[in-house]
């Protein structure tokens, strides 16, 4: 096969294998889970064989790709020693196959592929195949429609939501945010997602705003403030937790921890329990579904804690890096929209643990640009 021939099979290949990729994540989280396990175990290791198989093909014609190869196995062979970096080498396997690929067809994919799996997940719940789980929070009933834990339905519509608004832009209307904002009054009506609701309807309101202001993200006041967004809060969720680290008896930590659903608490016990290293460490974390079995509760939300606590260090500084170069990219191709999702991303990932995948955060794949050459965002 010549090379112009490859080129028209690469992009192909990509889609072919993002697409298998999230289909399979999207309804992991769904109470199919119990009785397809297997099946979706095997459409993820088959999309990762994709991904591979492409890189490799990329070899023949781009020594790059080579090296990228090299970096590649080097991280797999880390993961085999146990450390707890098993995500990172499958996130690095997706961003190294995406090189010089329009992304854009990628993130639409995404959208359609994960509205589905929302629709298909609700039907299915009301049709009484799927579970409608109660869970009883603050005195108040939630229901999880269909999916393992409550705040599955806001994860994907919160991911479609982040794609749509970069690819879209300027082009938002006002019906296509009337759809989202329904959508998460659904969500919150039978889930009480009350954080995840609030980010995502001020995400969306602000996707028809921006179309009608004349501001530019090149202005000097927008355009610091948003470059240095990653970085501010990063410096602030650790400051936050260092203070209520030293300070935990005090009321005004008490009051916070309360907001935040125990999320200081839960990250305090963390930090006592696990150091952080430079590579990171494999912890067995126990979330509320497996709490049901283990009846005990060992879980941290926040992805800025979270990561260094996984993956060490190194690799959270490289996330911090990546994330501020996405913004950058961003900033200098005037996307206001793709600006304002990446900080809805970045504030939501106080909250949960979303920073470190694509299927969580689409913005990620903007990140190939680091790994080989341009992105092709520049017309969007």
């Amino acid at each position: 096969m010549g090379f112009s021939q490859y080129l028209k099979k690469k992009n192909l290949m990509f889609l072919l294998a993002y697409g298998i990729y999230i289909l399979a994540m999207s309804l992991e989280y769904t109470d199919l889970r119990y009785g397809f396990d297997k099946g979706l175990q095997l459409m993820r290791y088959a999309a990762y064989a994709l991904f591979l198989i492409k890189i490799i093909l990329e070899i023949r014609y781009h020594k790059k790709s080579l090296f990228l190869f090299t970096i590649l196995l080097f991280f797999f062979i880390i993961q085999a020693g146990g450390t707890g970096m098993r995500e990172i080498c499958f996130l690095l396997l997706i961003l190294f196959s995406c090189q010089k690929e329009d992304v854009r067809p990628a993130l639409k994919l995404q959208i359609v592929i994960q509205i589905f799996s929302l629709i298909l997940t609700f039907a299915l719940c009301a049709a009484g195949i799927l579970t409608n789980g109660e869970y009883f929070d603050h005195g108040k009933i939630r229901y999880s429609m269909g999916f393992v834990y409550i705040n599955g339905a806001g994860a994907l519509l919160f991911s479609s939501e982040t794609a749509w608004m970069f690819i879209r832009g300027k082009k938002i209307t006002i019906f296509e945010t009337f759809l989202f904002l329904s959508g998460w009054r659904i969500i919150y009506y039978y889930t009480d997602l009350r954080t995840m609701t609030l980010i995502g309807c001020a995400m969306a309101v602000a996707g028809v705003v921006i179309k009608y202001c004349k501001w530019s993200v090149k202005e000097a006041l927008p355009k610091m403030f948003y470059l240095m967004f990653p970085i501010a809060m990063t410096v602030f969720t650790w400051i936050l937790q260092l203070y209520y680290n030293l300070y935990s008896h005090e009321k005004l930590c008490i009051v916070l921890n309360s907001i935040l659903n125990g999320r200081l608490n839960l990250a305090k016990r963390a930090l006592e329990n696990y150091e952080i290293n430079l590579l990171g460490q494999k912890i067995q974390w126990i979330g509320n579904i497996d709490n049901l079995v283990r009846n005990k509760y060992n879980y941290v939300d926040c992805s800025y804690i979270r990561m260094p606590l996984d993956y060490g260090v190194l690799i959270s500084l490289i996330f911090l890096g990546i994330y501020c170069f996405i913004m950058y990219r961003l900033v200098k191709e005037n996307n206001r929209a793709g600006c304002v999702a990446l900080c809805a991303v970045l504030v939501c990932g106080f909250m949960m643990h979303i920073l470190g995948g694509v299927h969580y955060n689409p913005l990620l794949l903007l990140a190939g640009g680091i790994f080989h050459g341009k992105t092709k965002i520049r017309q969007t």
